[in-house]
């Protein structure tokens, strides 16, 4: 996942954990319907209508398939 970006369609709580969710998969992993990613797929996760949205290289999936686990982080000293 290293293209990431964001339409700043104001700033409320669903945007703010669609975020949380992408630093949670920069520290783990993502699943898409209980399957890994790899290196070549491209998965983007929006706000649509106020409704969080996902495509799968380009084609839309139900955001339910997506699975997001974050590996715990130390605390910063």
């Amino acid at each position: 996942m290293d293209a990431k970006g964001f339409v700043a369609d104001g700033d409320d709580l669903k945007l703010a954990g669609l975020k949380a969710a992408v630093t949670q998969a920069q520290n783990g992993n993502v699943l898409v319907a209980g399957k890994g990613l790899t290196d070549k797929d491209a998965l983007e996760l929006t706000i649509r209508d106020g409704k969080p949205a996902a495509k799968l290289n380009g084609k839309e999936i139900p955001f339910t398939d997506v699975t997001v686990k974050g590996k715990a982080r130390s605390p910063r000293a």
